[in-house]
């Protein structure tokens, strides 16, 4: 690529921040799927030695390493059920609450501008609702069927912020990130104006963004 003295300067310097923000992108999901794995190993060996509540933690913490295609991920989701499921047939309420628990507290954790995974987490609800039920005996069939509703109404409830607001939050952020760059990159070429101008644009957008994530 040949550049000449009145080319202007983001058109042979764009490479290097795209490789910059691949490379940071990158490091994140290598970050994030490497610790996954660490992770669902400990619960793997701690389900092998029968320490069924600390493996239910750890399949938990798996999926909060959530990342798009992490098979530990989806693995560790689908332990739980299968714990659940074994737990509820043998009677063991309690043990089938804390694993289905565990697994949609860390459901909700990982959801952004979507939900990983909504079909295991509707099916984890309706599991949550059908053994918290077992849990207060001497009602009726129709009390039962009445607390079940409740209670699946109630699992089923979005937890945190919208994901329009979710979003809007993610925009401020790579809008916060995108003029940082800008200002260590371009600092001795920008005028004055232009520092002020990005600087502001960078403050903004750091308010706003912690604006949306506490609201």
């Amino acid at each position: 690529m040949s550049v000449h003295l009145t080319t202007p300067v983001w058109k042979h310097s764009w490479p290097y921040l795209l490789l910059a923000t691949f490379t940071v992108l990158g490091a994140t999901y290598l970050r994030s799927f490497l610790s996954s794995r660490t992770v669902f190993a400990r619960a793997e060996t701690l389900l092998h030695d029968g320490a069924l509540e600390g493996a239910i933690r750890q399949y938990g913490r798996t999926i909060r390493w959530y990342t798009p295609g992490n098979r530990y991920t989806l693995v560790a989701a689908q332990r739980l059920l299968k714990i659940s499921d074994l737990s509820y047939q043998q009677g063991k309420w309690e043990q089938a609450i804390m694993a289905l628990q565990h697994l949609r507290n860390a459901l909700s954790a990982i959801r952004s501008v979507y939900q990983p995974y909504p079909t295991l987490l509707k099916r984890c609800q309706v599991k949550l609702a059908e053994s918290f039920t077992h849990l207060s005996p001497g009602k009726t069939a129709v009390q039962q069927a009445t607390f079940k509703k409740q209670l699946l109404h109630m699992f089923q409830e979005t937890p945190g912020p919208s994901s329009i607001r979710t979003f809007f939050a993610a925009l401020m952020y790579l809008l916060w990130l995108g003029s940082m760059a800008l200002l260590l990159w371009f600092w001795g070429r920008f005028s004055t104006q232009q520092r002020v101008a990005v600087g502001m644009l960078h403050l903004i957008s750091l308010v706003t963004w912690m604006a949306a994530l506490m609201g």
